[in-house]
């Protein structure tokens, strides 16, 4: 039999496709999946079947699979939208009748939990006896979307979605959320670049393991955001983890609930999944390579901090704070995250020192308060900056205030970008007027600048990214900071006004 990782092509990036249960009522999961394929621009053979209609939406329409014509076969994906009493027998007609991969997005296999259970061991059993099986997502799945084939089966509506020719950050796990309001948060809001979603459902059949073997060798993505609410495959996820990850160089981030015994529960009443004992999880976990969030706020935060800034080099790093609270917020967060402070060189203190009266005694974190009131905070940031792009450094953080006291060259920060792009420059942003925290967001966005609210944040992501690839790693990443995606206009030509 072809690897999982053949077969999986066939599902997201098939020929042909064939939607049971697509129905003609706007606003039902049959519609909208059908919609969603044809907004995706499907040019190839889509095969919507419902016994009731001649055609939907335009698309000649066919009582059943097994009237396909025969020129249809073999369909490279099923997906399956239909009540729980349809669910088995419409798995059985596309087990016999060649079809590559499946998506069952109905939530459940049968009309009550004991009948879905024996229903669940039929299809296995179903399927282990066949030479040639298909993979099978879900059940309780609401489907994939793939942004470089533009293959999108999600049950919830999308009215368009980018084109991604660039590499991105692939997303993966047991929840409908990271294809329904997680992506339209992401994409509205364009935080970073998306390859791939793909909702796992309750994993009858397809895990993680398969889901990483994939992705592992997919060229569109570069990272891979995983939630899950256990492991199943053990030993070959982790296995798969560690070769994402050391040999294909891609960084893994894992969001895990059950943690606490009510959420194991809650997680076991949701996908029927066993969360397992936490600690060692953790610790596994920890032996790959593979990196751990807390919560999804800290998922996006790091897709940000990877779209903008890449993997550091190192873990040595300098920080420029207009307060001296956010000098000793930012040593105890370097701390916390086994980041470097390290003194500067004779040289650049005394390039500094020129900035700062007489009196002033300074050191890394540089207290830039009095070089501002004395030069004025445009010049004191961009003499400073200047001079620490010239120090054996692997990022630089900036602690500031978004107000007209402590305003930024954003000029003289875009040539440092252009000059440094292995280098990533952080901005917490304490707070601020908020005309100027809007504009100043805008332009580090431009700028591929990461930008948190306390400096606590971007030192973690910093370190999370560094850490999320080993140094003796083999491959084009050694030594290397690699933005992920293409950081714009604002660093690559001149056609953005930043003054």
């Amino acid at each position: 039999m072809a690897s999982h990782g053949a077969s999986l092509e066939a599902m997201f990036q098939p020929e042909s496709v064939a939607l049971l249960g697509a129905s003609a009522t706007h606003g039902k999961s049959g519609n909208n999946i059908l919609k969603n394929l044809l907004q995706g621009n499907f040019t190839r053979g889509l095969y919507p079947i419902n016994p009731n209609h001649a055609e939907i939406l335009g698309i000649e329409t066919f009582p059943s699979i097994v009237s396909l014509p025969r020129v249809a076969y073999p369909i490279d994906l099923a997906v399956i939208c239909l009540p729980p009493a349809h669910v088995h027998a419409a798995f059985k007609e596309c087990c016999t009748n060649a079809v590559n991969t499946m998506i069952i997005e109905s939530g459940q296999l049968a009309e009550t939990p004991a009948a879905s259970e024996e229903c669940k061991r039929a299809m296995l059993l179903q399927l282990s006896k066949m030479e040639h099986r298909p993979l099978v997502l879900g059940p309780n799945s609401i489907g994939i979307i793939d942004f470089n084939s533009r293959t999108n089966t999600s049950l919830i509506p999308f009215e368009e979605l980018p084109v991604q020719a660039s590499p991105g950050i692939a997303i993966a796990g047991q929840t409908g959320l990271i294809a329904s309001g997680y992506l339209q948060r992401i994409l509205a809001r364009d935080l970073f670049p998306v390859s791939k979603v793909i909702c796992l459902g309750n994993k009858m059949d397809m895990n993680e393991k398969h889901v990483l073997e994939y992705l592992t060798n997919d060229p569109s993505t570069g990272a891979i955001f995983l939630y899950l609410e256990d492991a199943r495959s053990g030993r070959d996820f982790m296995m798969q983890g560690r070769q994402a990850i050391k040999v294909h160089g891609k960084p893994i981030f894992i969001l895990k609930s059950g943690r606490s015994k009510a959420g194991a529960q809650m997680v076991t009443s949701h996908t029927g999944s066993i969360a397992g004992d936490d600690r060692i999880f953790s610790a596994v976990l920890k032996s790959t390579g593979m990196q751990r969030v807390a919560n999804f706020e800290e998922f996006w935060d790091m897709g940000r901090f990877l779209h903008a800034a890449g993997i550091p080099r190192g873990k040595n790093i300098a920080i420029v704070s207009i307060s001296g609270a956010g000098c000793a917020l930012s040593l105890d967060a370097a701390e916390l995250y086994h980041l470097q402070v390290p003194p500067l060189s004779r040289d650049a203190r005394k390039a500094i020192s020129k900035l700062f009266p007489n009196w002033f005694a300074f050191t890394n974190p540089i207290d830039s308060w009095a070089a501002i009131e004395r030069n004025g905070s445009e010049v004191a940031h961009a003499k400073m900056l200047e001079i620490l792009y010239q120090e054996p450094l692997d990022g630089i953080l900036l602690v500031t205030l978004a107000m007209p006291e402590s305003l930024l060259d954003w000029a003289d920060i875009a040539l440092r970008r252009q000059e440094h792009p292995n280098v990533p420059l952080m901005l917490a942003l304490l707070g601020g007027h908020d005309d100027l925290i809007v504009e100043w967001h805008e332009k580090c966005k431009a700028l591929s600048i990461p930008v948190y609210a306390s400096p606590d944040h971007a030192l973690r992501d910093f370190s999370r990214a560094f850490n999320s690839l080993p140094l003796g790693r083999e491959g084009p990443l050694i030594g290397k900071c690699r933005p992920f995606f293409n950081v714009g206009p604002a660093i690559n030509g001149h056609n953005r006004d930043f003054s």
